[in-house]
């Protein structure tokens, strides 16, 4: 009977912890989504002179929405 009681102590402190930590994952997988999403609409607002220059930093800023999009949906998939 004993032996249950501390089992069930550890089981509770060990899904507080995990419960902890795939919150914080979901959290900062979901910051890093929203600043991908905020530095392309900046970089939308944003004009530049050189057209060379703005296609190069379009491609960069949609890969790394779309790295973004897939490593939170890696992360929150369990």
């Amino acid at each position: 009977m004993v032996f249950l009681v501390v089992n069930f102590r550890l089981m509770a402190r060990y899904f507080y912890i995990f419960s902890f930590i795939l919150c914080a994952k979901i959290i900062l997988s979901y910051i890093l989504l929203l600043g991908a999403l905020l530095q392309y609409r900046m970089f939308l607002v944003k004009k530049h002179k050189n057209w060379l220059y703005v296609k190069i930093l379009a491609r960069k800023n949609v890969f790394r929405v779309w790295f973004s999009v897939v490593l939170c949906y890696r992360i929150n998939k369990i």
